[in-house]
């Protein structure tokens, strides 16, 4: 235990490198750390897709969890929302008391600040200065925020990204061997997203074995992680007790609907060439930074999150139903590998570069990068109006629906047009994005697939698929449509206006018409 303490003196030590770039300016503090990191944050993903993304789906999910008279009759709305439970609750809460764009937009900021915070933590743990920080974030935003599975961090507020904020904070204290609360921290990141902090916990355990973690304090830490991961344990627990899904659930989740984080296979892009360039760039900080205790823990734990990437890539060729793709193992490795090695970067600038000028170079560097930010958040926030964005002639159809028809009507409605249940705020029969959180769940999003593209072959799968998916639901003939409505209770249906004699005209916009189905024959 005495090594414990020790270490953890060292780390102030004149020797770790990059003390003397943190103290040229007296911003050498925890808040000095996260407020640019939050700024940058905030002033650069704010307006970024915003509910263009997941947030259809986990937004309207979260507000059917806190008001269940919302959409009553809403299929999807009204399944569990698994580990998204702790997320969920206080996105609802928002979304009811600001409204879907201001509520998204304020859990943005939210789940910033909570990064930063996080990131400050670690930061300053590791002796990365503020300014550096900025930039290894402005080039990780750059490159996608991942080597290839599609994955992020900063974007939307999710689960995961609560989930990720948190392992920066049990980060923080894993590289200082303060095991207990770093464990702690792991668990609670698990109780917000199980995948993020179960994967987590499998690189923090062979980070602990490789430090030679005294057992007993890997026993009392692994304690607290399943005390605060309790809620993340209590809904896989509630998952497996439902019983085991069709064997094509795992197809349909690998293949059908997320190949872009599952399948190599559908991959594009150079992205063999980008992770061997992460690998050995990992392999030149390591070599430049082993000697700092705390950075070369921090390196070994991004090395540990890789081992289920690669097992990934080797079992992907064979594993044609999914079954172990299903469970995300390129999840983690993904994203927190290529952040951490752009984060250990700076020891190697450090080591090569004239450190009196390193400390001036990087603040200009960053506010640069904050008044390009600034700049471009303006002129984005003029643009903003309180609205989803979306092309005028669906709007249109949207708000129609919504002022003309009751709350509790169901539309059979294009797969391809997630925006819908926002802005019409009425029940739909199947969007292609909304796939459900439980795998019980999977069956019955496939058969509605199947129906809505009347079986059509899809020659590409994930959101490739979607020009398919569109005109597949638009050549369905009348008696489809209405069979299809009639099947899932739809009153109305929405489609592009076209000669449609067996189906009662309500609404047309020139594009999108708006019918009823008819009495059944």
């Amino acid at each position: 235990m005495s090594s414990l303490r020790d270490d953890a003196k060292s780390r102030h030590s004149a020797g770790w490198p990059g003390t003397e770039e943190l103290a040229w300016a007296r911003w050498d503090t925890w808040f000095g750390t996260a407020l640019p990191v939050f700024l940058f944050l905030v002033l650069s993903q704010t307006f970024d897709r915003l509910l263009r993304n997941n947030e259809l789906l986990t937004i309207p999910w979260a507000l059917q969890l806190v008001d269940p008279d919302w959409l009553p009759q809403d299929w999807l709305l009204n399944t569990p929302v698994g580990n998204q439970l702790l997320t969920a609750t206080l996105t609802g809460a928002l979304v009811k008391q600001f409204g879907f764009v201001y509520g998204a937009v304020l859990l943005r900021v939210i789940s910033y600040g909570l990064l930063a915070a996080g990131l400050a933590s670690l930061l300053r743990a590791v002796r990365i200065p503020a300014a550096y920080a900025v930039v290894a974030l402005w080039v990780f935003l750059a490159m996608g925020q991942g080597i290839a599975a599609g994955e992020w961090i900063f974007r939307a507020a999710e689960s995961k990204t609560f989930a990720y904020a948190w392992v920066f904070f049990g980060l923080a204290h894993l590289v200082e061997r303060r095991y207990t609360w770093a464990y702690g921290f792991f668990g609670l990141a698990t109780s917000f997203h199980f995948l993020v902090g179960g994967y987590t916990l499998l690189a923090a355990l062979l980070l602990s074995l490789h430090e030679r973690c005294p057992p007993r304090l890997l026993a009392k830490s692994l304690a607290l992680f399943g005390a605060w991961a309790v809620v993340g344990i209590y809904n896989v627990a509630q998952e497996l007790l439902a019983g085991l899904p069709p064997d094509n659930a795992s197809y349909v989740l690998a293949y059908i609907r997320q190949p872009h984080h599952l399948a190599p296979a559908t991959w594009e892009g150079m992205w063999p060439v980008r992770l061997a360039l992460f690998i050995a760039a990992w392999i030149v900080v390591y070599l430049h930074a082993r000697s700092v205790p705390g950075t070369r823990r921090l390196l070994l734990f991004g090395a540990f999150t890789i081992i289920p990437f690669g097992v990934g890539l080797a079992v992907a060729p064979f594993d044609h139903q999914g079954a172990f793709l299903q469970y995300f193992p390129f999840r983690l490795g993904d994203t927190l590998f290529p952040l951490i090695v752009l984060l250990g970067t700076y020891h190697v600038a450090v080591r090569w570069t004239n450190r009196s000028m390193l400390a001036p170079l990087l603040v200009l560097s960053a506010c640069m990068l904050m008044v390009s930010a600034a700049h471009a958040f303006a002129k984005q926030a003029r643009k903003f109006d309180g609205n989803v964005r979306e092309q005028r002639p669906w709007v249109e159809v949207c708000e129609w629906i919504r002022q003309q028809t009751p709350r509790d009507v169901v539309v059979l409605t294009p797969p391809t047009k997630p925006s819908f249940t926002v802005l019409a705020q009425r029940a739909t029969v199947f969007q292609f994005r909304f796939f459900p959180f439980t795998r019980a769940a999977i069956p019955e999003w496939h058969a509605r697939l199947i129906d809505v593209t009347g079986g059509a072959k899809l020659e590409k799968t994930g959101f490739a698929a979607g020009p398919q998916l569109e005109a597949a639901y638009h050549d369905l003939t009348d008696a489809e449509l209405a069979r299809i409505a009639r099947k899932y209770g739809a009153e109305l249906i929405v489609a592009r206006c076209a000669d449609r004699l067996d189906l009662t005209l309500e609404y047309s916009n020139g594009t999108y018409c708006v019918y009823r189905p008819g009495a059944s024959p």
